[in-house]
């Protein structure tokens, strides 16, 4: 697919799905990694319209540039510190390590299923949706916030972990 038709497929289906008109009007041209800082700043928005689909992101968008991202789509994970913002879309699996002074936002979406060790400083925040499964070990003065959107999402803790539902 060009460019230009990737970009304007996204951003009609966008539209089409509610995409309010001050995002519609800055839309603009943008490559491929514009799209994905779009994704990423309006990571709401595409989570409560599950857009664009597991399916369409693996077709159109090539794993490194996913991956440089923190953006995981059916895979394997073993991270440590991730930073800012990282999403888990499909079956994602896995080990996720932060320690020190890391601090990151996670999305766990759809069937993923993750392990996340938080030691010394670290700062974690996790948002589960879906079918999403988290198993946290909190240690240290490590700070973990769990969200859990949704009832079939599934956090169990070691540690002083706070979890809270969302009624969105």
């Amino acid at each position: 697919m060009i460019m230009t038709d990737l970009s304007n497929t996204l951003k009609n289906k966008a539209i089409l799905l509610g995409l309010c008109t001050d995002w519609t009007n800055a839309w603009g041209d943008p490559d491929k990694q514009g799209l994905i800082d779009k994704y990423l700043h309006g990571i709401d928005f595409c989570i409560k319209h599950d857009y664009p689909s597991v399916e369409f992101i693996k077709k159109h968008f090539e794993k490194e540039l996913l991956r440089k991202n923190n953006i995981f789509v059916d895979e394997d994970i073993h991270e440590r510190n991730l930073n800012h913002i990282a999403v888990f879309n499909g079956k994602c699996s896995g080990m996720l390590m932060f320690d020190g002074l890391s601090c990151c936002d996670l999305y766990a979406r759809h069937d993923s299923v993750l392990t996340i060790d938080c030691t010394r400083m670290s700062k974690v925040f996790v948002n589960l949706y879906d079918n999403a499964k988290v198993r946290i070990i909190q240690k240290d003065i490590a700070s973990v916030y769990v969200y859990k959107h949704g009832d079939n999402c599934c956090v169990e803790y070691e540690g002083e972990v706070m979890v809270r539902s969302s009624n969105k």
